[in-house]
């Protein structure tokens, strides 16, 4: 018996937390055919970094991966059936970062010593635009100190600023979440 993957791939890849399926055919050596029934297993470099599900159709096997950390992977996908070979293949999967970027505008006059401000940014998917919310928010550079980041319910960022002194500032805004690349915009 022998195993193999559609198109003859030894490896592919996905965004992050996006399903990838990889058709796997477990075939009889001496036919050539098909063999329905086997128990199919998967040995994972990193098992955190991998979800998989395994769907036995009447001519494939068809495994769904989806990738939880980045990275490269390796998988052992293993076939057994009594009265059959084990038959094993190896495929290499690699979980990519999403791209992002930050829209929003920030001041566009001079602002007052001790008045508040609100500011909101969006952080979004390159691809199509969606909002990413539950992001971890950070400020870095002078003025930081005055900043303060709310999440609100329709996925945008409330920016709070309430500046202490008199002077020209130029604060960073970090947006980041595990499996999206960080992404980064500046109040001045």
């Amino acid at each position: 018996t022998s195993l193999s993957f559609e198109g003859g791939l030894s490896s592919g890849s996905a965004d992050f937390a996006k399903p990838y399926n990889l058709t796997v055919y477990y075939l009889g050596s001496d036919t050539g055919a098909f063999v329905s029934g086997a128990n199919i297993s998967i040995d994972v470099s990193d098992a955190s970094a991998l979800t998989i599900s395994e769907l036995g159709l009447s001519d494939s096997y068809v495994l769904t991966i989806t990738g939880r950390k980045l990275g490269t992977f390796s998988l052992s996908v293993i076939a057994e059936k009594s009265d059959h070979r084990v038959a094993v293949k190896q495929f290499l999967f690699e979980v990519l970062e999403i791209e992002t970027y930050v829209d929003g505008l920030g001041p566009l006059t001079a602002l007052l010593v001790g008045r508040s401000y609100c500011f909101n940014f969006s952080y979004r998917h390159e691809s199509n635009g969606s909002y990413i919310t539950d992001a971890n928010t950070s400020a870095s550079g002078a003025g930081a100190n005055w900043v303060s980041f709310e999440q609100l319910p329709s996925g945008l960022y409330s920016v709070h600023l309430t500046p202490a002194e008199i002077g020209d500032y130029s604060v960073l805004l970090q947006f980041e979440k595990a499996g999206f690349s960080s992404a980064t915009s500046r109040l001045s």
